[in-house]
Parts: structure tokens; C-alpha cells; sequence
């Protein structure tokens, strides 16, 4: 089960940053750019969380 939460979590943050970005009508390289951005923050997001997790003592 926890291999799929880093997908999902990137999968459902860029589509909610792709449907923002098309609202506003941002196009072009600053889109890709901004997508880029948010599937690598979603990246370090998931993997301090599940660390955090595995290095908690009380279980």
C-alpha cells in the first residue's frame, strides 16, 4: 500500500495545479516548469513523511 502513495500523491497535485494553471491560461514552458515544481515538492513531501513515520519509536 505505501507504494502507491507517492504516485497518487504526485498524480492528484499536478492535476490539481494543471486544472489552476488551464484556468488561468498559462501556457508553454511555464506550465511544464510549474508542473515540474510541484511533482518534486510533492516528491520530498511523501518521502519526509514516510520517513518520518518509519523512524517514529511509539509505532
Amino acid at each position: 500500500m505505501n507504494n502507491l502513495v507517492l504516485p497518487a500523491a504526485i498524480f492528484i497535485s499536478v492535476m490539481a495545479v494543471g486544472t489552476v494553471l488551464e484556468h488561468f491560461a498559462v501556457q508553454g514552458s511555464v506550465k511544464v516548469g510549474a508542473l515540474c515544481v510541484v511533482a518534486a515538492v510533492a516528491h520530498v513531501a511523501v518521502n519526509r513523511f514516510q520517513r518520518s513515520r518509519r523512524q517514529d519509536p511509539r509505532g
